[in-house]
């Protein structure tokens, strides 16, 4: 019974590390190495036993979260300082067509 348990928790975490991934690609933010420079386990992957695959942990599921939320703050920030200016611009067009109607008007 154990060892379908650890299946199952393996298949979870495999289907939520493929979703983060798969999102962090997309955004293109960095996702933590599997091992690091001295060639130990990182910490934020596993490797399953029933499997064999490589998995994140909740640190490593964490950080690629915060990197994920961080570069979707920056783009929505990017976007709200657009639709700024956009409005800005949409302002003055239509007060300089107003002006153009009344000089046409008194004119």
């Amino acid at each position: 019974m154990q060892f379908e348990l650890d299946l199952q928790r393996e298949e979870e975490d495999a289907h939520q590390t493929k979703q983060l991934l798969r999102k962090a690609m997309r955004l293109r933010v960095p996702v933590p190495p599997v091992h690091s420079h001295g060639g130990a386990n990182s910490g934020h992957w596993y490797e399953g036993d029933q499997t064999g695959g490589w998995y994140l942990t909740v640190s490593g599921i964490r950080e690629v979260r915060a990197e994920i939320r961080q570069e979707q703050k920056s783009r929505h920030d990017q976007r709200a300082h657009l639709v700024v200016w956009i409005s800005a611009i949409t302002g003055v067009i239509g007060a300089i067509t107003g002006l153009v109607a009344v000089l046409q008007k008194h004119g």
